[in-house]
């Protein structure tokens, strides 16, 4: 029996060293965005933006306003972030789309790299005009003629990168449709429709202070008082939630970016720390693989940036809704304690009322022995005692 298992064992030996070690299995490739994403994105993100409007049936105490003029003004923020990166993303996608279309046609990549330099020139020329329209805000007399030529200029430079822009996307677009890989102009489109709903609706204008309103003084104002800041409370903890998903669909749509933005900073430290090549076909290799890696990563962080920039806006827009619901508490608190003083001391006033009415009964019981005068002394007393405890409780 023993040299049976004995020689079980060595059989399991040799088969365990003679079987293949396993391989570890390749990293999965980075998860692509799609449109349907981004136009769930975008129209959650508007829905949210239109309904902080209605925040301003919250608003009673001056304090209140202050925070209402916040949250629309990192709203209007958060939505502008939002279309920066919906388009960029879509660039990318359409860039994408062409060479994932057919990635050996030296057509197709070509157009791709014209597209994605074409949306790099634009972000570029649209920066510089900015900084020099700020420039000009602040600038002195004698350099206000030098700086408004320079904006002029810009301004014309990007009118020339948009319209670079806008034929390289139609045309990637198109081959998006023709090649049955998606609809980068048609996702471009919806989104600059959906923007114009936003775009087009005035910014809404800061509401003006008002009076503090005056704390209510009777038992049942304290408790319709109180009944109001427990909804006040309610909506705000909704408006919080809302945030919330918006910043759930964030990290939803950065995965796929960030797994990108992994994927090209790998190979882009395996070419940088590549031995050192004194072939000339090799290093062209590596320069052309290089400015592509290049080219990809700005398309990456043109849609990155916004969306980390909203994130901290979104926390900011939670934090001050956070000192609201906290400014609410505080009502509440003086609310309930008012409530709690006024309830003992006409609770005192009522047991003063009901020990009148006892003697009051006793006294007539006692010296007025005549059935009807008795009656009526009772019925004054009924009276007496309905509107002292009515005045009691709405004073």
């Amino acid at each position: 029996m023993r040299n049976v298992l004995a020689v079980l064992l060595l059989a399991l030996a040799a088969a365990a060293s003679a079987a293949p070690p396993a391989q570890p299995s390749p990293a999965a490739a980075p998860q692509q965005v799609t449109a349907e994403q981004i136009l769930v994105f975008l129209n959650r993100t508007v829905g949210w933006y239109q309904r902080i409007d209605g925040q301003t049936d919250l608003v009673d105490q001056p304090t209140d306003i202050l925070f209402l003029n916040d949250n629309r003004q990192l709203a209007r923020q958060v939505v502008t972030l939002s279309f920066e990166a919906a388009k960029a993303e879509a660039q990318w996608i359409a860039a994408q789309a062409v060479v994932t279309a057919n990635p050996q046609d030296p057509r197709q990549q070509r157009l791709a790299k014209r597209a994605s330099s074409a949306a790099d020139l634009l972000r570029r020329e649209q920066a510089r005009l900015a900084e020099l329209q700020r420039q000009l805000a602040a600038a002195t007399p004698a350099d206000r003629p030098r700086l408004e030529a320079a904006v002029a200029e810009a301004q014309s430079r990007v009118g020339m990168a948009t319209v670079r822009n806008e034929a390289f996307t139609g045309i990637v677009g198109f081959v998006n449709e023709t090649g049955g890989n998606g609809g980068g102009s048609d996702l471009a489109s919806q989104i600059n429709a959906l923007e114009q709903t936003v775009t087009t609706t005035p910014a809404p204008t800061p509401v003006p202070a008002a009076a503090k309103k005056a704390p209510p003084s009777s038992v049942v104002g304290l408790i319709a008082d109180l009944i109001h800041l427990n909804q006040k409370d309610n909506n705000l903890i909704t408006a919080m939630r809302a945030a919330d998903i918006l910043q759930r669909d964030a990290r939803a749509l950065m995965a796929p970016i960030t797994g990108q933005l992994q994927q090209s900073r790998q190979r882009t430290d395996a070419l940088l720390n590549a031995p050192e090549s004194s072939d000339p076909a090799e290093l062209m290799r590596r320069k052309t693989e290089l400015d592509a890696l290049s080219a990809r990563f700005r398309s990456l962080t043109a849609a990155m940036l916004p969306l980390a920039k909203r994130r901290i806006l979104l926390d900011a827009y939670k934090a001050n809704v956070g000192r609201w619901r906290e400014s609410v508490a505080d009502q509440s608190h003086d609310d309930f304690r008012r409530l709690t003083f006024r309830g003992v001391f006409l609770g005192i006033l009522l047991l003063i009322v009901i020990a009148i009415a006892v003697a009051w009964r006793r006294i007539t019981f006692r010296y007025v022995a005549d059935s009807k005068r008795r009656h009526h002394f009772l019925l004054i007393r009924r009276i007496v005692l309905l509107i002292l405890t009515a005045g009691i409780l709405t004073a």
